[in-house]
């Protein structure tokens, strides 16, 4: 599934569905999308403002875990604060007047400013004597709200906690508030029986009317449609509702000081062609005067069958115009345009007109807040995925090459490399790049004490932009002629306060203004990249660590089993021909002596029972330490003699079961097997005073199996391998599990007191002669 797919899927759930766990917590992104997503689902409510009021009062409190809300709008005779929605409060709270205690609160939030914001409400001298601190509240949010410079109301949340609010709650409710503004500017429609003359019944029309238009926008704030679709389907479906034949939506661009439509209806195509392809400049007609004054123009045609000047209006054989600027929280965003060929407009028609141009750049504030939420929700599954690809990356190469591309997909850059910084020689060399670029950047190598991009970024430890790369002498003429970079990026990799490389993000198919948010992004993400490169570089350590301990250790055992060849020659070569030669001597000397009398004959005796116990305890620690036969005849044979001479020697009853072994294994498997069992079976002897054990070989496909089975005393698996090194020495099976997974195998033994013990070895199989 592909990552918008995710995102989407995830935006079909409630997020509030995981609010309402004790534990858990709503991000930024999830308490905006959750009340936007109220919104939507209670537009058709805008007709009765109360109501939809309190519909997203009730959302607003859920998300932000508020004991308390309290809603004002600023009276129309501008002296008072009305009470519109309420939660945490009796049912009759607010009906008829509202005392001034309660008045004051609102009036505190206005007189602090846009905002006010209190962790301990009992100790904040601003709140001296209010009422709100009899009920316990503890943390407080409060927010005057207005539109186009103009007073609306004032809206409070209150916590029985205290620091319940962190920064980024309060971004979020600064947020959140902003979306109570639309309904509290559309004034509740009067009642019909309270005229007789019919007014009243035009008046609730167009009440009717607005509060359709306003079901309209806010039916399509919380979706992620494309911003010309929405603003398309706005008009086809508004533009019925103010008689009009046609019209546009024109945004206004500060730096080519041009109008371009979002969407347009009625146009004739020629018109149309040319404010998509060249817009309007400012000045040109009308919208530039919109725009100026900020105001809206009406114009109709003077007498009837005339037209209204095609270069005022930019469209031929009009009768009746409106243009309304649109404005957001930053000023005059662009202009609505409506228009007539067959009639003139009305009155209310025109006033509807205004209503649409007002609330279209409310919606312009509340669809970039919905962008931005649903921007950072894509931004947080990116940085989720990069994380953890990170995380799961423990070798260097694999981490470059992981880390380049979340780089290059987290602000969309053409590529992305990363410096690394070699302390001896105090050079940074290229170490990852995108995969078409990847040879070029390792052959890059600067500098620490240059005055280029890169050292500079590792020097000062903060990140450089540069805009235009080919001019800038930061970059260099070898970077500029190899890459061809228009726009670069750089940040420092910092791990502890110490500078270990430098990321580097490269547009290079158009110029590029990087934000201060791109730039926030790649800091960020930097972070994580030093943690897994400090991660990778300890592991990949580790590992060598133990490769050399695995490599000296067998290299110990080899040596130890070519040393005991060696004695084993040594002693059969010198001390076995020394032995033979004496028993020789003694039998020439008693065929040489004539009638040697009884205690001669018994020292003869004795003498050459000596030279043969020596003679064969010679042979057995030959066996004992490198049997020949082992070398000669193999492991089978070698194990038969050797289970025999132990049982004989023991009392021991060794069963020996070998399957499907008519091959010899390795030289090296056959020595581990053999002193495994040598060791199992001293073990036996010594410690387990077992009456009888079971050895089973066998092979299957590429791996030998060896158990070896005893009936004896047993002992604490767990015990003996959680006790000191010293401890493990006396049972030797810590050094039969070394021996296993030094070959690469697993070694597993189970055993408890007084139920014997089982040993369980598997290694692979080595072809024969493989040193």
């Amino acid at each position: 599934m592909s990552e918008e797919g995710l995102v989407y899927k995830e935006a079909e759930g409630d997020p509030l569905e995981s609010f309402n766990q004790p534990s858990s917590r709503l991000s930024v992104d999830g308490k905006l999308e959750a009340v936007l997503r109220a919104v939507a689902e209670h537009a058709e409510t805008i007709r009765d403002p109360g109501c939809f009021l309190s519909l997203l009062l009730e959302r607003i409190v859920k998300v932000m875990a508020a004991d308390v809300a309290l809603l004002f709008s600023w009276g129309g005779d501008q002296t008072e604060w009305n009470l519109v929605a309420h939660h945490g409060f009796p049912k009759d709270f607010g009906k008829g007047e509202i005392s001034r205690a309660w008045q004051s609160l609102p009036t505190i939030v206005f007189r602090q400013g846009p905002h006010l914001f209190s962790n301990d409400v009992s100790k904040d001298s601003r709140f001296v004597g209010q009422v709100i601190r009899g009920m316990n509240v503890q943390s407080f949010a409060g927010v005057t709200l207005y539109a186009n410079e103009k007073r609306l109301g004032s809206f409070a949340l209150g916590f029985f906690r205290p620091d319940a609010l962190s920064p980024k709650d309060h971004e979020i409710f600064l947020l959140i508030s902003n979306l109570l503004c639309p309904a509290l500017a559309n004034e509740p429609a009067p009642d019909p029986c309270l005229s007789e003359d019919g007014s009243a019944e035009k008046e609730f029309s167009a009440g009717s009317t607005e509060a359709k238009i306003l079901e309209i926008l806010l039916s399509g704030l919380s979706y992620p449609s494309q911003r010309e679709d929405l603003f398309k389907e706005i008009l086809e479906k508004c533009l019925p509702l103010m008689h009009a034949e046609g019209g546009y939506i024109m945004q206004f661009y500060e730096k080519r000081q041009r109008f371009f439509p979002v969407a347009h209806q009625g146009l004739s195509p020629d018109r149309a062609e040319h404010l998509v392809r060249q817009g309007v400049k400012m000045g040109e007609n009308i919208l530039g005067k919109i725009l100026q004054r900020k105001e809206p123009s009406f114009l109709n045609a003077h007498k009837s069958g005339t037209h209204l000047n095609q270069r005022l209006v930019g469209e031929e054989g009009l009768q009746s115009y409106v243009g309304v600027p649109i404005t957001d929280s930053s000023g005059v965003w662009g202009t609505l345009s409506l228009f007539c060929r067959g009639s003139l407009f009305s009155k209310e028609d025109q006033e509807r007109g205004v209503f649409l141009g007002r609330q279209l750049g409310y919606l312009v504030d509340n669809r970039r807040l919905f962008d931005e939420a649903h921007q950072r929700a894509l931004d947080l599954v990116v940085v989720n995925e990069c994380g953890q690809s990170l995380s799961k990356s423990l070798y260097l190469e694999h981490l470059y090459a992981s880390a380049v591309a979340s780089m290059t997909k987290l602000i969309g850059a053409a590529h992305a490399y990363i410096f690394s910084l070699d302390d001896q020689k105090n050079i940074l060399c290229g170490v990852a790049a995108s995969p078409q670029r990847l040879d070029a950047v390792r052959k890059m190598v600067f500098r620490m004490n240059g005055n280029t991009l890169i050292p500079l970024t590792a020097r000062d430890k903060h990140p450089y932009v540069i805009e235009h790369a080919f001019y800038d002498p930061k970059v260099g003429k070898v970077w500029a002629d190899t890459f061809k970079s228009k726009s670069l990026l750089s940040v420092p990799l910092v791990s502890k306060e110490r500078v270990i490389g430098v990321i580097l993000l490269d547009e290079t198919h158009y110029f590029r203004s990087f934000t201060a948010e791109d730039i926030q992004k790649i800091e960020s993400f930097s972070r994580q990249v030093s943690i897994a490169i400090d991660n990778a570089t300890v592991y990949q350590s580790a590992i060598k660590q133990v490769e050399r301990l695995k490599t000296l250790s067998s290299a110990m055992i080899n040596i130890e089993e070519e040393v005991r060849r060696h004695t084993v020659h040594e002693i059969q070569s010198k001390m076995g021909g020394v032995l033979s030669d004496i028993q020789a001597n003694i039998e020439w000397l008693e065929r040489k002596l004539y009638q040697p009398d009884i205690e001669m004959t018994e020292k003869i005796e004795t003498i050459k029972s000596q030279a043969g116990r020596a003679l064969e305890s010679m042979e057995r620690l030959s066996y004992e330490l490198h049997p020949k036969m082992l070398d000669e005849a193999g492991l089978i044979p070698t194990l038969k003699w050797y289970v025999d001479d132990y049982s004989r020697r023991n009392s021991v009853a060794v069963h020996l079961q070998t399957h499907d072994l008519e091959k010899r294994f390795s030289a090296k498997t056959e020595v581990l097997f053999y002193r495994i069992i040598q060791e199992a079976l001293a073990n036996v002897s010594k410690h387990a005073k077992a009456e009888s054990v079971i050895l089973s070989l066998e092979k299957k496909e590429a791996l030998a199996y060896l158990y070896v089975t005893d009936d004896g005393a047993g002992f604490d698996v767990r015990g003996y391998f959680s006790a000191p090194p010293a401890m493990k020495r006396g049972l030797g099976i810590w050094g039969m599990k070394e021996r296993v997974e030094l070959a690469g195998g697993t070694f597993f033994v189970d055993s408890s007191p007084g139920h014997g013990t089982r040993i369980s070895i598997k290694v692979p199989i080595m072809r024969k002669g493989l040193s």
